[in-house]
C-alpha cells in the first residue's frame, strides 16, 4: 500500500517540490546538493560535465550538459569526468536519485570508468504528502 502512495506522490512530486524550494524539480535539487558537496571538498572550481538529461530544468552556470556526439568530440581531445543522473528509484521506503561519476577516455571506442558517486535520498511523508531531503549517501571510489 505504501508503494502505491509513493508512486502517486512521485508523479505529482515535481509540482509540490518546486513550491518548497528554489529548485524547479527534485533532480535540480539533487544536483544542487551534490554540487554543494563538491564545493565543500574543493572540486567544484571548473566546468562540470553532465550527460544530457531532460529531467534537469535549472542548470547552474558551471554545469555543461553533453549529448552523445559532444561526449565523443570532447573525448577525442581529452579525457574528462562525466556525471550521469539517474531517474528516481524507490527502495526501503526511501526515494533516491543516483549521481554517478564516470571517467571518460577515448581509445578505439569511448571508455566509461565508473568512479563512484552518490545518492540523494528523500523520505516521503504520507500524512503531509511531501518529500523531505535526508542527505547524500556515497559509494564507489
Amino acid at each position: 500500500m505504501i508503494q502505491l502512495y509513493l508512486i502517486i506522490a512521485i508523479l505529482a512530486f515535481n509540482c509540490s517540490f518546486a513550491q518548497q524550494s528554489n529548485d524547479s524539480t527534485i533532480y535540480d535539487h539533487a544536483l544542487k546538493q551534490y554540487l554543494h558537496y563538491l564545493d565543500s571538498i574543493g572540486k567544484n572550481n571548473s566546468i562540470i560535465y553532465i550527460e544530457n538529461n531532460d529531467m534537469l530544468t535549472n542548470i547552474p552556470e558551471n554545469v555543461q550538459t553533453l549529448n552523445q556526439h559532444s561526449i565523443q568530440k570532447l573525448a577525442k581531445r581529452e579525457s574528462f569526468e562525466l556525471y550521469k543522473i539517474t531517474p528516481m528509484r524507490i527502495a526501503n521506503q526511501e526515494a533516491y536519485i543516483a549521481i554517478i561519476r564516470f571517467y571518460v577516455s577515448k581509445k578505439r571506442n569511448l571508455v566509461y570508468t565508473n568512479r563512484g558517486g552518490a545518492k540523494a535520498i528523500y523520505k516521503y511523508d504520507c500524512t503531509k504528502s511531501k518529500f523531505y531531503y535526508k542527505g547524500l549517501k556515497f559509494g564507489g571510489r
